[in-house]
Parts: C-alpha cells; structure tokens; sequence
C-alpha cells in the first residue's frame, strides 16, 4: 500500500516538474517575442492574420477583401477570437502568448513519448527542456501555422506509438 502512495506520489511530482518546463518555456517564449512586429513582412505571416481578421468579421477566407481559395485554415481559425481585442499592441501580445502557450505544449507528448520509450526521469526532463530551447520553437515570436503544427506533429507520434 504504502509503495502505491510513493509511486502516485512520484507521478504528481514527474508532472509537477513537467508542468513547471512548459510555463518556464511559455513565460521564456513570451518574453522573447516581445519587440515591435511589422506585418510587412513575410507573405505566409500576412496570409494567415488578414484571415484570421477576416473570419473574426464574418467576411470568410478574404485578403484585402479578395476571396481567397486557402485551405491550411486552423492556424487562422485559432487567431480570430483574438480581434476582439482592439488595442492592435494587446492584440499581438495575446497571439504571442497563444503561440508561446500552442508550442510549449508539445512539451507534454514530448514527455509521454520519453515515457513510452523507457527514459528515466532525468533524460526525460533534459530532454523536455531541450524541447523548449530548441531554436525552431521560437518560431513563437511569429504568425506562422507551425506554432501549431509542431506540437501537433509530437501528438502524431504519440499516438502512434500507443
């Protein structure tokens, strides 16, 4: 009885320090994509806000008021709620931590995946905060759909490794 306790107690721990990875990694994320953006920039990047834009306003999959036949919406689809927030410099400081809070939650099947795999608590921890320095993952600091896409990429292999 009392090494179930231990054991329940070692998993509430392992998850507690998981969970304390992803908001250090949230937190690390923010603060880094806190600068002046310019919507300038990349074509993609200006693809999926004036849809995202768009579809909060109930004018569908338009930029510049241009139907627009794209097909990668959830990305979009995930911004919109977001213009409800007037102030364009909160608006993007909520899409930076939206991004930061999507992509630092593939910290979790990163961690079920170490587990799967047989890593020890250590390894597993290392390799998690790896996850969360990892120079592809500040991709966060941008409006680009791989601040979805990548954790979701990690839940593929979670799941097919069950």
């Amino acid at each position: 009885m009392r090494g179930d306790m231990s054991k329940n107690m070692s998993k509430k721990t392992e998850f507690l320090l998981v969970l304390m990875i992803f908001a250090f990694g949230v937190v690390l994320h923010f603060v880094f994509g806190l600068f002046v953006k310019r919507m300038e920039t990349y074509a993609d990047e200006l693809r999926y806000f004036y849809i995202a834009e768009n579809i909060y306003k109930g004018n569908g999959f338009q930029i510049r008021g241009i139907e627009y036949g794209f097909q990668k919406i959830f990305y979009s689809l995930l911004l919109s709620p977001l213009f409800a927030i007037e102030n364009v410099f909160r608006r993007i400081q909520a899409i930076n931590l939206l991004n930061s809070l999507m992509m630092m939650s593939s910290v979790f099947p990163g961690w079920l995946i170490c587990k799967i795999i047989g890593l020890d608590l250590k390894k597993t921890l290392v390799f998690c905060f790896f996850l969360i320095i990892w120079p592809e993952t500040f991709i966060t600091m941008t409006f680009m759909s791989e601040n979805v896409y990548w954790p979701l990429c990690f839940w593929f292999v979670y799941a097919w490794l069950v």
